[in-house]
């Protein structure tokens, strides 16, 4: 049984001999079809002849056969073999699909293969040239398709000689004398010029008729017509000319779609030239934009290109009109700029220092904005720049009936709604009013929104903000509303020596401030029963004073009592509540040394520490006893029954200690009582919880109490996990020197 494996040949390789191309007669009827045999696991067949079977059919499973049988004895050669399928009649190849099956031997036919559309060019063996016929039809007399990459027809005239049309086309009737049509995405017509001394026109069209003398047609999505001149050195011409000596326009752009009536482009990044440049001698206008519908513009300017820093519009006038001017009889803009890139949506610039005109001036007599301005970038919506005396901005409502805003500024990006910046000595910002409500509002209403609502920077020596009051309210007041935001109401910070956070008062009151460069929280009262820091809650579970440090090696709170009698920390805690709640570890200092006395931890047990007669320090779960060699040190255990047993090495698996005396001040912190991992010998007794244990002959080991009369006085404690006998290791232990 063989296999045919074809991905090994790359693709079954279909080869038609044809004649040169512009000759159809003595084409060859045969195709040269190529293949590989393999075995059922990939392998080549061993080189040999091998007789197979080759018939064509008109599907790739069933069907009707197509011509002849081909029985042929075929060679391999590593398995690939080419055979020659010969004496095809061109009238086999009628369809768009010829499949080939083929037989090895006795074995069953392998599936079919698809033909290429190649050996359907066999076919052209049915047309003689010179070829002329006329016919009488209301159909197409002559038609030619192509379903590859190729071209369908090809006309030439190459005498240079000769003054004959390629193509000659002419139509009677009403109909078009040539039709392109194109299914595809290329041109449905092409027309070109490949002589650089020609000076005619690549298509020249003409009408002495009423109608369009060039008419683009589409109901796709392509142009109706396109114009581009490619050489882009020595051609100073334009594109597209339109020239009138009528009273009708020269160019008249027309479109009933939801698409543009004009669309004007330079796709050339180094071009600096203008993609639409208007101008004229007369009196009217050099672009006159109108619009008749309720809703459309009557112009507009548009930079779509992120990168571009240059304005959308520059308006510009030497005489004494304005640079631009719009009015709007509706309720849409007079002028409106969008910009979706990085440059400004529009700019008013007074280049002469005499003028004490406004650069815009925007007025209305209507329910709307004077002025409004709209980003979606990263830039000013509105910015005012003057380097003179004047303002660089000023907004105001003269209505005293008027409630709303005389300034409204928004921002849906990451920069700020409001920036001002002054180089003179007055504010950047003054705000002023007469009325009821407030001076200035700053708001941030998207809640995704990281970006400060009010910020204010100063490199002088003055206030970033300076909050001033002649009244009875406060001259700064801030205030969290939102009753899930867990963030400080006030923050301040500071790179300098002074404090993040400095609140004085001239009266009678406290004086403290809060955040300097040394410590988180600094308070400080001069009064005998002041508060440096008092924090206040009335929360069911609230925080009168919470501290924070985010600090490898910082405190939260740092409390030091420099007074003799001093408390650094005084706690008190109501009837049923506590004084102090610590999450973590607590340490307990010397007060003269600062060395750590005490830690209390997470551990179970209670340990000391001890020095030890040992070079090293003995491993956790060591059983330890008194050294007689050595006041006041430990060794290790190393006879039964031993009355000097003093405890555990603690720290074992991890277990830390609970509570630690002397902590880091000696070799070793030893387990007095509580739980514990010890190491235990089990080799001539199994034991199990609830067992007294005593020191072993194994140095360091414990063992069950098998001569109760012995172990007083030498009881570690007792076993709190099995340990069958013949085996030794860690079990837990419960710490009860007897």
């Amino acid at each position: 049984m063989y296999a045919r494996n074809l991905a090994l040949v790359g693709a079954v390789i279909l080869v038609v001999l044809m004649a040169a191309p512009g000759f159809c007669q003595g084409v060859p009827t045969a195709i040269t079809y190529q293949g590989k045999l393999t075995n059922a696991s990939g392998v080549p067949v061993p080189d040999a002849a091998y007789q197979m079977q080759f018939k064509l059919f008109d599907a790739e499973v069933g069907g009707a056969q197509l011509g002849s049988t081909w029985n042929k004895t075929v060679n391999t050669s590593g398995g690939v073999f080419t055979v020659l399928l010969d004496n095809i009649q061109s009238s086999t190849l009628t369809g768009d699909s010829v499949w080939v099956e083929v037989t090895v031997g006795t074995d069953p036919p392998l599936p079919r293969v698809k033909l290429s559309s190649a050996p359907f060019a066999l076919r052209a063996s049915d047309l003689t040239l010179p070829f002329t016929r006329s016919v009488t039809t209301s159909g197409i007399p002559f038609a030619i398709a192509n379903d590859g990459t190729g071209g369908a027809g090809y006309f030439g005239v190459l005498s240079a000689s000769s003054s004959q049309t390629a193509l000659y086309a002419v139509a009677y009737g009403s109909g078009n004398s040539v039709w392109a049509q194109n299914a595809g995405t290329g041109r449905a017509g092409y027309f070109q010029i490949t002589s650089s001394g020609n000076t005619s026109n690549a298509l020249y069209a003409r009408t002495n008729g009423s109608g369009t003398a060039v008419y683009g047609y589409t109901t796709g999505t392509g142009r109706a017509g396109y114009f581009e001149i490619m050489n882009n050195v020595g051609n100073a011409s334009n594109a597209l000319e339109v020239y009138s000596n009528s009273a009708g326009d020269a160019l008249y752009s027309h479109t009933i779609g939801t698409a543009r009536a004009g669309y004007f482009q330079i796709d050339n990044a180094s071009n600096s030239s203008a993609a639409l440049y208007a101008t004229t001698n007369g009196t009217g206008a050099a672009v006159h934009g109108v619009v008749s519908a309720a809703t459309g513009r009557a112009g507009l300017f548009q930079t779509t290109n992120s990168g571009n820093s240059t304005d959308t519009l520059t308006a510009t006038t030497i005489g004494t009109g304005n640079a631009l001017y719009a009015s709007s009889t509706n309720t849409g803009d007079a002028v409106k700029g969008y910009n979706s890139g990085t440059g400004r949506a529009g700019y008013f610039q007074i280049d002469n220092s005499s003028s004490s005109a406004n650069a815009l001036a925007a007025s209305t007599n209507g329910s709307g904005y004077s002025v409004y301005g709209l980003t979606t970038g990263s830039g000013s919506a509105i910015r005012g720049y003057s380097t003179g005396t004047g303002r660089a901005g000023s907004f105001q409502i003269n209505n005293a009936a008027n409630s709303n805003d005389a300034v409204t500024i928004t921002t849906n990006g990451s920069g700020d709604a409001l920036y001002a910046s002054t180089n003179g000595s007055g504010y950047a910002v003054n705000a002023y009013t007469t009325g009821t409500y407030g001076a200035g509002g700053f708001q941030t209403n998207n809640s995704s929104n990281t970006a400060n609502t009010l910020s204010a920077v100063t490199n002088g020596k003055g206030n970033a903000i300076y909050g001033i009051t002649s009244g009875t309210y406060c001259a700064g007041y801030f205030e969290i509303s939102n009753a899930s935001n867990n963030n400080p109401a006030v923050r301040g910070s500071t790179n300098g020596g002074g404090a993040g956070v400095y609140g004085y008062n001239s009266s009678s009151g406290n004086y403290g401030y809060l955040g300097s460069e040394a410590f988180g929280v600094d308070g400080y009262s001069p009064l005998a029963t002041g508060s440096g820091v008092r924090g206040y809650s009335t929360g069911g579970s609230g925080r009168g004073v919470y501290a924070y440090s985010s600090g490898t090696n910082g405190h939260g709170v740092y409390a030091d009592a420099v007074g003799t009698s001093g408390v650094g920390i005084y706690a008190s805690g109501g009837s049923s509540g506590k004084a102090a709640i610590f999450r973590g570890n607590v340490e307990i200092r010397d007060e003269s040394t600062g060395v750590t006395v005490m830690e209390l931890g997470t551990g179970l047990d209670y340990a000391e520490g001890f020095d030890v007669s040992e070079s090293q320090a003995p491993a956790p779960g060591t059983v330890m006893v008194i050294d007689p060699d050595n006041p006041g040190k430990l060794t290790v255990s190393s006879k039964p029954y031993d009355t000097k047993v003093a405890g555990i090495a603690a720290g074992a698996k991890d277990l830390k200690s609970g509570v630690r005396l002397g902590a880091g001040q000696f070799d070793l912190d030893i387990a007095l009582a509580g739980r514990v991992y010890c190491n235990v010998d089990a080799t001539y007794a199994a034991v199990k919880p609830g067992d007294l244990l005593t020191t072993s002959s194994m140095p360091g080991y414990a063992m069950k109490v098998m001569d109760y009369q012995r172990s007083q006085g030498a009881i570690i404690g007792k076993a709190m996990e099995h340990m069958p006998k013949g085996t030794k290791g860690q079990i837990l232990v419960l710490v009860s020197l007897q």
